[in-house]
């Protein structure tokens, strides 16, 4: 679902543009330097951090912004679900100490 009706963050370290860390699937790439500089190397532990304040999203990977967009939604609602996935039977993917935070108060 989230690829039709919300926002997918990728994590695939391949070249392909379309498909690399940071991207916004359908939405909006990433920063291309930024996400040269930011992964660590193959078997070593990655950090996402992944913000939404109103209609803005962020995506920081080790600290790095690799991508910062606006939301087109017109109705501004960017609550939903959280998914985690991967693609094909020979990835190997592992996710460790998952949080999810309210929103902060202003």
């Amino acid at each position: 679902m989230a690829v039709d009706e919300g926002y997918e963050i990728q994590i695939d370290a391949t070249d392909a543009r379309d498909r690399t860390i940071g991207v916004t699937n359908r939405r909006q790439g990433a920063d291309g330097a930024a996400v040269a500089r930011a992964p660590r190397p193959p078997g070593e532990w990655n950090t996402f951090e992944i913000t939404v304040e109103e209609r803005t999203v962020t995506v920081h990977l080790n600290g790095v912004l690799v991508n910062d967009f606006v939301s087109d939604r017109s109705d501004g609602d960017l609550s939903g679900h959280v998914g985690l996935q991967h693609h094909g039977e020979d990835d190997d993917v592992y996710f460790r100490d998952m949080r999810v935070a309210e929103p902060l108060d202003r």
